[in-house]
């Protein structure tokens, strides 16, 4: 498991992608910075990736972990925290 991690110019780009680059260090992990998605071809189904949400969504559509809203009932909210720290409604 290898921890991707979101920069601008080699350095994480974010407080919490410092903190997660931080962190993954200090545990021994071998952090690979990027800028783009275009990076993360060679990265593995196992990897980490730490980046921004529409980011992330693309890299779990990318491997097949696309949210199946069929499954979830219609009286069931759902969530995910946006930019900023503000939770929207996928509804």
């Amino acid at each position: 498991m290898r921890p991707y991690i979101q920069s601008k110019n080699g350095i994480p780009g974010g407080v919490n992608f410092f903190n997660a680059y931080q962190g993954f260090s200090e545990m021994g992990l071998e952090c690979v910075l990027f800028n783009n998605a275009d990076e993360l071809a060679s990265s593995r189904r196992e990897d980490v990736v730490i980046g921004g949400s529409a980011l992330c969504s693309t890299r779990l559509h990318a491997l097949t972990f696309g949210l199946n809203r069929s499954i979830i009932p219609k009286n069931s909210p759902v969530f995910w925290v946006g930019g900023c720290g503000r939770a929207r409604s996928t509804r």
